[in-house]
């Protein structure tokens, strides 16, 4: 993926989009660290500092940014003022591009 991303900005002007998306659940809040567990997988191609948009039952509820990224999932922190006690289990999240 990379190599071709390198050969587009090689033979192509201008800039290649980081076209990344996914989406999941948030699966833990884990209050008195003030971050949350995602399903959000190196192998679904999550990175730290991505910014995931979260809503429940079709209404925003914040913006979250990947903190860290693991195999099993990753850790993340609410953007911003947002309070971490706005977000609940099974809120959703997609990749803001």
């Amino acid at each position: 993926m990379i190599l071709i991303l390198t050969l587009c900005s090689i033979l192509l002007p201008g800039r290649v989009d980081d076209e990344r998306q996914y989406s999941g659940k948030v699966a833990l809040v884990d209050t008195p660290a003030k971050r949350l567990a995602i399903d959000a997988r190196s192998r679904d191609g999550a990175k730290a500092g991505d910014r995931l948009q979260v809503t429940r039952e079709g209404k925003k509820v914040g913006v979250l940014v990947i903190a860290e990224v693991n195999k099993w999932g990753s850790w993340a922190k609410p953007e911003g003022d947002t309070p971490i006690d706005a977000f609940q289990k099974g809120d959703l999240y997609e990749r803001i591009p």
